[in-house]
């Protein structure tokens, strides 16, 4: 999940795009499989005063395109967060908001990972269940379920074999 501080901290649009798309070519280059999250919309947030809200609604849209293509371009795979996730900010912000009215909720962050969580298994061609993107509602006692599902999944990914030997070492930051 990406862009949210690039549009707060007001840096460029397509700067902001060139330089995910670089990491993203970096990391499809080593064999990554790269999945992004594009830019929340920020335009949800009522603790923002209007005419900002607007403003780093727009801001936020415009960086996610620009995200998008720079991901694509680069062999990566773009989530488009704010487009999947509005309709439940929409709906129910009090359950996709933390008490402070600014962050997400746990259960928006659940979302964000399922739809990030079927990019990944796509991308690697993994079968997995596909419920309907739909902020969960927190069980009264433990439930197996959407969690049990997705870690039956997560553990599979990770026994995964990669598709090459790993590097005897990692190289060191600033070395390319």
């Amino acid at each position: 999940m990406v862009g949210a501080n690039d549009v707060t901290a007001l840096n460029g649009v397509s700067q902001s795009a060139q330089r995910l798309g670089l990491v993203v070519r970096r990391l499809r280059a080593r064999g990554a499989v790269v999945i992004v999250g594009t830019c929340p919309d920020l335009g949800f947030i009522s603790a923002i005063p209007q005419p900002l809200r607007s403003l780093a609604h727009e801001r936020c849209l415009q960086l996610a395109r620009a995200q998008t293509a720079a991901v694509r371009s680069a062999g990566g795979v773009p989530v488009p967060l704010a487009q999947l996730m509005a309709p439940q900010f929409r709906a129910t912000p009090d359950a996709m908001f933390s008490a402070d009215g600014y962050h997400p909720s746990a259960p928006a962050y659940a979302l964000a990972a399922d739809a990030l969580l079927l990019a990944l298994c796509d991308a690697l061609g993994e079968e997995v269940e596909r419920p309907p993107l739909s902020p969960p509602v927190p069980p009264a006692e433990p439930v197996l379920g959407q969690r049990h599902t997705r870690a039956s999944v997560m553990s599979r990914l990770w026994r995964r074999p990669a598709p090459g030997p790993a590097p005897s070492s990692c190289p060191e930051v600033g070395s390319d």
